[in-house]
């Protein structure tokens, strides 16, 4: 009984000590996130030149050096200083204001993002608790049985 009880709770030791995950996104994810002049203007401040047309408007960031490895902040990267020629993201916006497109050069603003300790205790126990459940069957099947084989 002892050796059947061992490997649930090994298992389950391991699953907490390995609990915690991480998402990583992509520049494309990033970049896909924007949807409207406001998520760009939150993200980026006021764009460092714009061009517009007919059906459309083009807004030009020029990247500063410290721009290309940081996560989400609430810096702007219009504020920052030491621009490099040659990093930029440009958003097209359609007439309603919507991004239809954007284009980067020598950017990656992809970023790696550690979950918090709530989700993780969350799927452990979400684990943990379906273990309890098969552990419970095995023990219910061994009384109605009488013995254990191997």
């Amino acid at each position: 009984m002892k050796k059947l009880l061992m490997l649930p709770l090994i298992a389950g030791l391991l699953l907490c000590l390995c609990s915690c995950s991480k998402h990583i996104y992509t520049h494309s994810q990033v970049m896909q996130s924007f949807h409207t002049k406001n998520d760009v203007i939150k993200r980026f401040g006021t764009p460092s030149a714009t061009e517009k047309n007919e059906i459309s408007e083009i807004w030009t960031y020029n990247i500063a050096t410290a721009a290309t490895n940081t996560a989400k902040t609430t810096d702007t990267l219009a504020n920052r200083p030491y621009i490099q020629p040659g990093k930029y993201i440009k958003f097209m916006f359609d007439t309603t204001g919507h991004v239809m497109g954007y284009k980067s050069n020598d950017v990656n603003l992809g970023y790696t993002k550690r979950d918090s300790f709530g989700k993780g205790t969350l799927n452990v126990l979400t684990v943990l608790g379906a273990i309890a459940l098969v552990l419970l069957f095995v023990i219910l099947d061994i009384a109605a049985n009488g013995s254990v084989t191997y």
